[in-house]
């Protein structure tokens, strides 16, 4: 279980990447279920989502739009209060 909380954002700027994970994962990138995001400043509609990078600690979140694709979501995309819950399972290298 991996707690990300910053206790408020500061001055976090950047891509929203969640590291270190415990073990490098293997040489291939992996797909993570995000089951739960809220106050959130990003447009209705839209769907957070995420994956673990090949042959790193870290996973990238990203954000998806329907009409103009995904982007890498980003901390300022977060509120002082935002909360998101994901789970997944990796190889490690």
């Amino acid at each position: 279980i991996l707690d990300h909380s910053a206790g408020g954002l500061g001055s976090e700027s950047g891509d929203a990447l969640i590291t270190p994970l415990p073990f490098t994962a293997s040489d291939r990138e992996i797909a993570i279920n995000v089951g739960y995001f809220d106050s959130m400043g990003i447009t209705a509609g839209m769907d957070v989502g995420g994956y673990i990078n090949a042959s790193t600690t870290r996973i990238r979140l990203r954000l998806s739009d329907h009409a103009n694709g995904q982007s890498n979501l980003q901390m300022s995309e977060f509120s002082s209060d935002g909360q998101i819950y994901l789970n997944g399972c990796y190889e490690v290298a």
